[in-house]
């Protein structure tokens, strides 16, 4: 069963999750990319708030399986 995600006006299905940029260091933007490759690739981004949100909701989904450095 696919496991959604709300931020903000956004939902994430995790299941179609490919992978997490977190940016640099100390950044408050998080993109997340789904299925493709080159330019039919999709991403989702989200900066300040969302992003954080983003961040703590995945936490509580234990999604990284370890702690990593918040954005």
């Amino acid at each position: 069963m696919a496991k959604f995600l709300l931020v903000g006006r956004k939902f994430i299905n995790l299941e179609n999750v490919d992978y997490i940029d977190l940016g640099e260091e100390g950044s408050s933007t998080v993109t997340v990319y789904f299925g493709g490759q080159g330019d039919t690739q999709r991403s989702m981004q989200f900066t300040g708030d969302e992003a954080t949100q983003l961040w703590e909701l995945l936490e509580e989904e234990n999604f990284f399986g370890t702690s990593s450095p918040r954005p």
